[in-house]
């Protein structure tokens, strides 16, 4: 019996290309699955493993290879506290983001999550009616969330392995593309959002999270740290977990990752315009006590700040954000689309050529 998500490769066939030559997908089978270009991919239990090396694959400066062992062996999080999808749903609700984002997208929309993980956010997106896509480079995280969608006998969202510089995915397929805590462990953080906005369709949305250069001070600090004292005495998350393996998952993934950059809300407010995208909001926001209110309505289109305004926003929001290990959000809209938008949909480039 076809997996669900080898069965949503053939149902919506139309949303999937190659990540390599960009045509569609001719055959989808149990063992691999196969585009009009005579690529193949294998299905490993049912997971379709669509991984394809960008051009910057094993430079020097491309970490892929080390972040997609780090990941392997240190999955986060899993669902070791969830018996039943409410536990989950439950769990996902006492993020006052997560919920916002539930309540704001309507039913119907198609969702991609890039870099999913275990798929925690995708499940919980994707119980309202939507169509819901979550990608990951490392396969045993994608494992964890379909067995728990599997053993719940539900039938979104689907999962792929996906390289974020090669997607899977035509362009302008998506209404929301949603990347927290991925491109920042990237050798090239802004290519590979160029990769994925390409992506989102005209007058819709994509949210990008990533280290905060000012927020996540205190981390790197505190990592400084961890090399001669024990950390969990002053890290402010550790104790919140409920197993010493999720403890030590965490420690890992925030003091011993391999690779990780620092980003700034101006930073990505400019990587939006010269992809055609608008900004919209931001967490922390740009301007003084507009915070909340991006929060709990993050589609609400704000003002942007100074220069100055933007940058002591996020000093000024450091004490608090960096507790949450210093992540912020862009909230973006596509509003017109580029020279090289154009070019890919028009002659079959690959989306992650145009930026090499």
């Amino acid at each position: 019996m076809d997996s669900v998500d080898l069965h949503a490769m053939r149902e919506h066939r139309a949303l999937f290309s190659c990540p390599v030559c960009q045509l569609e997908f001719g055959e989808v089978g149990p063992n691999s699955v196969r585009c009009l270009g005579n690529h193949s991919f294998p299905v490993d239990n049912g997971l379709p493993l669509l991984f394809s090396p960008h051009t910057d694959y094993r430079s020097r400066k491309d970490v892929t290879d080390a972040i997609k062992d780090f990941y392997m062996e240190n999955p986060f999080p899993d669902y070791e506290d969830f018996d039943s999808v409410a536990e989950l749903v439950e769990r996902s609700s006492t993020s006052v983001f997560a919920r916002a984002l539930d309540r704001a997208i309507p039913s119907q929309t198609s969702v991609l999550e890039v870099g999913c993980g275990t798929g925690q956010l995708s499940i919980f997106l994707s119980m309202s009616e939507r169509l819901a896509f979550g990608v990951d480079l490392c396969p045993n995280s994608l494992h964890l969330g379909r067995g728990f969608r599997d053993r719940h006998r539900l039938r979104r969202p689907f999962f792929y392995q996906m390289n974020v510089f090669r997607p899977i995915f035509k362009p302008a397929s998506f209404d929301l593309v949603y990347c927290s805590g991925v491109l920042h462990h990237t050798g090239f953080p802004r290519k590979g959002f160029e990769s994925i906005c390409k992506l989102v369709k005209p007058n819709k949305y994509i949210i990008i999270g990533l280290y905060n250069r000012y927020m996540r001070i205190p981390t790197h600090l505190r990592r400084a740290l961890s090399r001669v004292v024990n950390i969990e005495r002053i890290e402010p998350i550790m104790r919140r977990f409920s197993t010493k393996k999720k403890q030590l998952t965490w420690f890992r993934d925030q003091y011993r990752n391999p690779h990780e950059t620092d980003h700034t809300v101006g930073e990505v407010v400019a990587w939006f315009e010269t992809q055609g995208f608008d900004y919209v909001s931001s967490i922390p926001a740009s301007q003084f006590g507009r915070t909340m209110d991006a929060v709990s309505n993050p589609f609400r289109q704000q003002a942007l700040g100074s220069v100055l305004e933007t940058a002591l926003s996020q000093i000024a929001s450091t004490p608090v954000f960096a507790r949450e290990g210093g992540l912020f959000l862009v909230v973006g809209k596509r509003v017109r689309m580029t020279v090289a938008d154009v070019s890919t949909e028009s002659h079959g480039v690959h989306p992650g050529d145009a930026s090499v």
